[in-house]
């Protein structure tokens, strides 16, 4: 069986591998779990590919990076849908782990030029560009906010409490945008890398739900 990933995607996956007790906490999901194997991506595209199933036509686009360095969208243009992956969050705090959040925003306006009716996002409901435009409307707001906190000397933690959300505050997982704001700071001083900083990452969620309790 063919796996199409990024060279990003399948070298990530050989470097993770499969945790020795995935999902510990979630019983309801441990069926089956002894029976996993490591099954990295066979094809890495550095460029898009288009695959010919009968009468179906199939484009792997690359978009990345955006929600990672190696984010590779299905689109289906017959159909008009597109599997977007994590590069759509529809009604979900988007979770920037090792995000290039800025270029997120242009993979995105890359997808409203393209010919679709229906998105797949990984994160949400199935919905369209109308929903893909509320994704976009949050990471551009927390962009702005977060350069201005940045060159006040604010800490990413702080930042992310500070920020006034308006209606994306309801959006679920809220500490998520302090995973962004370390993202968003590492982005403004040049030192962005494709991995996650988790002391920095999880430090700032900490500060940002202390200041989120103390209100």
């Amino acid at each position: 069986m063919e796996i199409v990933s990024s060279a990003y995607t399948r070298q990530a996956t050989i470097d993770d591998g499969i945790p020795a007790r995935p999902y510990d906490t979630r019983p309801l999901w441990q069926a089956g779990m002894e029976e996993l194997k490591l099954a990295p991506p066979t094809t890495t595209l550095s460029a898009g590919a288009t695959y010919r199933y009968g009468p179906m036509v199939v484009d792997v686009i690359p978009a990345y990076p955006a929600h990672t360095f190696g984010d590779v969208m299905v689109y289906l243009p017959e159909q008009r849908i597109l599997f977007a992956g994590d590069v759509a969050f529809y009604y979900v705090t988007p979770a920037g782990h090792n995000a290039q959040i800025t270029r997120w925003i242009d993979a995105i306006d890359r997808i409203d030029r393209m010919e679709v009716d229906l998105i797949v996002p990984g994160h949400g409901p199935i919905g369209t560009k109308a929903e893909l435009k509320d994704t976009r409307a949050y990471l551009e707001l927390i962009t702005e906010g977060a350069r201005k906190r940045y060159a006040m000397g604010m800490s990413p933690g702080r930042a992310a409490a500070d920020i006034p959300l308006g209606q994306f505050a309801g959006w679920t997982n809220p500490e998520r945008n302090a995973w962004n704001m370390v993202r968003l700071y590492a982005e403004f001083a040049g030192t962005l890398k494709p991995e996650q900083d988790l002391v920095a990452q999880n430090a700032a969620v900490a500060e940002y739900q202390s200041l989120r309790g103390a209100r």
